[in-house]
């Protein structure tokens, strides 16, 4: 068996976001034993994941939790980027869930673009979001927040102004 993360270590795993590994464990099915990352969410400490460490497609899920340098290309990059919107309910609800269940960084923020420019058009012509675009956004600003607030000093309140260039890094840290 070969482990990947280290007890401690910061990740970011699929539409989980951004979490701390707390432990290595071993748990007993049936007959076999299977060793499991124990994974605690960073904005709601009360969620625990068990992500089986011999499963290579869950744990592939997984990534490092992003650096300041890193945070601050990948915001770079995500301005050349258009925010995604699609047009079609269930096309739009089955591609949001894949995005956040992937944990595609940039994805996730073309996602966030895209509703939050979605809101505004709908708040001017006096319309609210649909359900599952407010939830859907607000999965995805919780992610983003998750990951962004262990680089820098980030308030739940400034992921959109920072993703829209609004506020700079530069202006938080």
């Amino acid at each position: 068996m070969y482990i990947l993360f280290e007890v401690g270590q910061k990740v970011v795993y699929g539409a989980c976001g951004a979490c701390e590994i707390t432990a290595i464990t071993e748990k007993k099915i049936g007959k076999e034993t299977y060793s499991y990352y124990c994974l605690r969410s960073l904005i709601n400490e009360n969620n625990c994941v068990f992500v089986p460490i011999n499963n290579d497609s869950l744990v592939s899920k997984m990534q490092k939790i992003l650096n300041f340098e890193e945070l601050c290309s990948l915001l770079e990059a995500s301005f050349k980027e258009d925010p995604l919107w699609i047009d079609d309910d269930k096309q739009r609800k089955d591609s949001f869930r894949l995005i956040l269940s992937s944990g595609n960084r940039m994805n996730i923020i073309k996602m966030t673009k895209g509703i939050f420019n979605q809101e505004q058009l709908r708040k001017a012509a006096g319309k609210k979001l649909r359900s599952s675009d407010e939830i859907f956004f607000k999965k995805a600003q919780n992610y983003l927040f998750g990951e962004f607030s262990n680089a820098i000093n980030l308030k739940q309140n400034q992921v959109i102004p920072l993703l829209f260039g609004e506020i700079r890094l530069e202006e938080i840290n």
